[in-house]
C-alpha cells in the first residue's frame, strides 16, 4: 500500500508542476508540499478548488501536520494508509484531467 500511495503522490506532484508549467507560474522545482502547489494553481484557475478540498478533507492523513514529503509515504508503515488512497486517487485523476484540458486548448 506505500508504494501505491506514494506513486499517488508523485503522479499528482508531477501533474500540477507541469500545470503550473505551461501557465508560466514560477514555483519551486525542488518542492514537493501538494498543497503548495494546488493553491498556486488555485491561484491561477479555480478549477482547482476540488483537488484542494479533497486533500484538504484529509489533510492529517496526507500531509501529517509534520508537512511530510513522498518518501514518507513511500517508507513510513501501513498504518491508516487505506484512508490515504481515495483521496490521492481522486485528486490525482481530477487534477489528470485538468491538466490534459488545459494542454489540449494550448494546442489548438
Amino acid at each position: 500500500m506505500n508504494n501505491v500511495c506514494y506513486l499517488l503522490h508523485q503522479s499528482l506532484e508531477k501533474w500540477l508542476k507541469i500545470y503550473l508549467t505551461v501557465n508560466g507560474v514560477a514555483f519551486n522545482l525542488n518542492t514537493h508540499n501538494l498543497l503548495d502547489l494546488i493553491n498556486l494553481a488555485m491561484i491561477h484557475d479555480i478549477i482547482f478548488h476540488e483537488t484542494y478540498c479533497t486533500l484538504v478533507a484529509h489533510q492529517e492523513m496526507v500531509f501529517k501536520k509534520e508537512n511530510k514529503t513522498s518518501n514518507d509515504l513511500r517508507y513510513g508503515s501501513d498504518d491508516g494508509l487505506d484512508n490515504l488512497l481515495y483521496p490521492l486517487l481522486r485528486a490525482t485523476f481530477l487534477t489528470r484531467r485538468l491538466v490534459k484540458r488545459t494542454l489540449k486548448a494550448e494546442a489548438l
